[in-house]
C-alpha cells in the first residue's frame, strides 16, 4: 500500500491534521488490502483521506450498465465505518470519472475526500465540489472546511437530561403553580413561555453545561480514585464512590444530549455511544447548510443575507398564493357519506382520559416547534400540567380562535435529493408546538373511523397499513390493456400531485 502523508494548517495558522492521498488498484483484492492497512493505521487526530478509490460506495454513484459487485461495495463502506470516515456535503455533480466502454458510456464517482470525525468536530461546514477536469478524465476535487456559521439565535429546546436531576420537577411546578393566567390556549401558552425563562436559568445556575459537566466528573473521578490508592481509607473510598457515580451520572447526561440531538428513530437503546450520535449530529448538521442557491434565473448565490431573502420570497409566495374556490356546484353531485352523528363523534369536546391517550400516542422526542417543549417534558410534567392542557385542547374543540404562541410553526426544509440546488428540491415541512399536536392527533385518531367511508379501497397509499405497491401493479395492467378494443375507446388520466401539498391552495389540479 503506497500512502503519501502530508501535514494541514487552516488559515489561522492551526494545525488542521494529516492528509493521505491513496490509489485503489482495480482488483478487488488488491484493494481489500488497502482497506486493511487504512484500519491498521488510521490515527486518533484530525486526518482527511483522498485520491482514486477506484470503487464506488452505493449504485446512486454510478451510471450505466453493469455495476460493481454489491460484496466490493460493502467491504469500502465497512472500511469507511471502521475508520471514522465520511464523505462530506457534495456541491455541484456527483461523478467524478467518465469513459467509454464496451457496454457505452460509464461515470463513475471513483474519486472522493473523506475526513475524519475529529474534523467534523471542529469544522462544522466541510464540503466538496467536483471541479472541470482539463486533459485527465478523471476531475479534481475541492475540499473547503470553514468554521461553523450561526445563522441567528439558537432557539430553545427541551433536553431530556434535564428530567434526571432531582430537583427538575420541584422547579417546574412551583413555577406552574405561581404563574397565574387565565385557561384555555393563550393561557397554556403564556405558562409555557413563562416557564422557559425559569428553565434558562435553572440550567445555568444548577444543571449546568453538559459537555463541561462530564469533563469535570471524568477529572474528579480520576483524583478520588488516585487518592483512594494511595490512601485505602474509608473517608477516601467514600469520596471514590461518590466520584463514580457522578460520572456514570453525568455520562447518562451526555448521552441522551446528543442522542435526543441525533432523532435516530431506528436506533435501539443501548445500541451507541454518545461519540457515535456525536458525529451523526455534528455531519447531518454539515449535509444539510445551504450553502448556495439558484435562483429562478438560474444564477447562483452563496451570500447568505441574499439566500435568507430569497427564502422568504419563495416561500412567502408559496403559501400566500390561495384561492377562493366556490365548491358548492360540485357539492350538489356527490354522495354525502358522513352523516350527523359522524360529526357529532369527530367535533365532540374530548374528556381527560381522550386528551393523555393522544399525549401519550405521539412521539415524545419528535423535533419540537418554536416553544420548544417536546413529548418528554409533557409526559414527565403530566400531574403538573394536566389541567392546563385539557383546558385549553377542550377550547380548541369549542370553537375558540386559535392564538398565534399555540399554533405557531416552524419550516424546516429537507432536500429531496442529495444536491439540492434550488429552494424547490427542498421539502418544507412544519414543526407545530407539541400542544397543537395534541388536537391533531385526536382529529386524526377519530377520523380513522370514518376514513373507509370518504376514502375507497382502492386508494390503498392514503391508508395506514397499506401500501402503494398494489396501484404501481394496477397501473401496469392499465397501461398493457389501453389498447384492448372497446366502444369509446380507453383513456388514462395522470394528475401530477407533485406540488399538491406544497401550497395552501384548497384544491390543486
Amino acid at each position: 500500500m503506497t500512502v503519501r502523508v502530508l501535514t494541514l494548517e487552516d488559515s489561522d495558522g492551526g494545525k488542521m491534521g494529516g492528509a493521505w492521498t491513496i490509489y485503489g488498484k482495480h482488483n478487488g483484492k488488491e484493494r481489500r488490502e488497502l482497506w486493511d492497512g487504512l484500519i491498521k493505521i488510521t490515527p486518533q487526530t484530525k486526518w482527511i483521506v483522498g485520491g482514486d478509490f477506484n470503487i464506488i460506495s452505493d449504485c446512486s454513484e454510478y451510471c450505466g450498465k453493469h455495476p460493481p459487485l454489491q460484496s466490493d461495495m460493502e467491504e469500502f463502506r465497512d472500511c469507511l465505518e471502521t475508520c471514522g470516515l465520511s464523505t462530506p456535503h457534495t456541491i455541484g455533480s456527483l461523478f467524478t470519472w467518465s469513459g467509454v466502454r464496451s457496454n457505452g458510456r460509464v461515470m463513475r464517482r471513483l474519486d472522493r475526500a473523506l475526513v475524519s470525525d475529529r474534523m467534523i468536530e471542529d469544522y462544522e461546514d466541510i464540503s466538496i465540489s467536483h471541479l472541470s477536469r482539463a486533459s485527465s478524465d478523471h476531475k479534481p476535487i475541492l475540499l473547503q472546511c470553514k468554521k461553523g456559521r450561526q445563522a441567528g439565535p439558537k432557539p430553545f429546546r427541551f433536553l431530556n437530561a434535564w428530567l434526571n436531576h432531582h430537583s427538575f420537577l420541584k422547579m417546574v411546578s412551583d413555577r406552574w403553580v405561581s404563574s397565574i393566567h387565565h385557561g384555555g390556549m393563550a393561557g397554556l401558552a403564556f405558562k409555557l413561555h413563562g416557564l422557559k425563562r425559569h428553565i434558562k436559568e435553572w440550567n445555568i445556575k444548577t444543571f449546568g453545561n453538559v459537555v463541561n459537566k462530564l469533563k469535570e466528573a471524568e477529572e474528579t473521578a480520576i483524583k478520588a480514585q488516585e487518592q483512594f490508592e494511595k490512601d485505602p481509607t474509608p473517608k477516601n473510598r467514600e469520596l471514590d464512590k461518590k466520584a463514580k457515580a457522578q460520572l456514570i451520572r453525568a455520562t447518562e447526561n451526555d448521552l441522551s444530549f446528543w442522542k435526543q440531538k441525533a432523532n435516530l428513530k431506528w436506533m435501539e437503546e443501548g445500541d451507541c455511544c454518545s461519540k457515535f450520535f456525536h458525529s451523526y449530529v455534528k455531519a447531518r448538521r454539515s449535509n444539510h447548510q445551504i450553502r448556495s442557491i439558484k435562483d429562478e434565473k438560474g444564477k447562483e448565490h452563496k451570500d447568505m443575507a441574499i439566500i435568507k431573502q430569497m427564502a422568504i420570497n419563495y416561500y412567502s409566495k408559496l403559501y400566500n398564493n390561495s384561492k377562493d374556490v366556490d365548491m358548492e356546484p360540485v357539492l350538489h353531485y356527490l354522495d354525502k357519506p358522513i352523516n350527523h352523528q359522524d360529526n357529532i363523534n369527530i367535533s365532540k369536546v374530548p374528556n381527560e382520559e381522550e386528551i393523555k391517550e393522544a399525549v401519550w400516542s405521539l412521539n415524545p422526542n419528535s423535533a419540537p416547534g418554536p416553544d420548544g417543549f417536546n413529548g418528554s417534558f409533557f409526559r414527565a410534567c403530566w400531574h403538573i400540567i394536566k389541567d392546563d392542557v385539557v383546558r385549553a385542547t377542550q377550547e380548541f374543540f369549542v370553537g375558540v380562535l386559535v392564538p398565534k404562541s399555540y399554533g405557531s410553526t416552524f419550516i424546516t426544509l429537507i432536500p429531496k435529493n442529495d444536491s439540492p440546488k434550488r429552494f424547490g428540491d427542498y421539502r418544507p415541512i412544519s414543526l407545530s408546538t407539541f400542544m397543537s399536536k395534541i388536537n391533531t392527533r385526536i382529529l386524526a385518531d377519530r377520523l380513522q373511523m370514518i376514513l373507509p367511508k370518504i376514502i375507497s379501497k382502492e386508494q390503498t397509499g392514503f391508508q395506514k397499513g397499506m401500501g402503494v405497491d398494489e396501484q404501481i401493479l394496477l397501473v401496469e395492467e392499465m397501461v398493457h390493456k389501453i389498447d384492448a378494443k372497446i366502444r369509446g375507446g380507453n383513456v388514462i388520466i395522470k394528475l401530477d400531485m407533485a406540488k399538491a401539498f406544497d401550497n395552501m391552495n384548497g384544491i390543486t389540479f
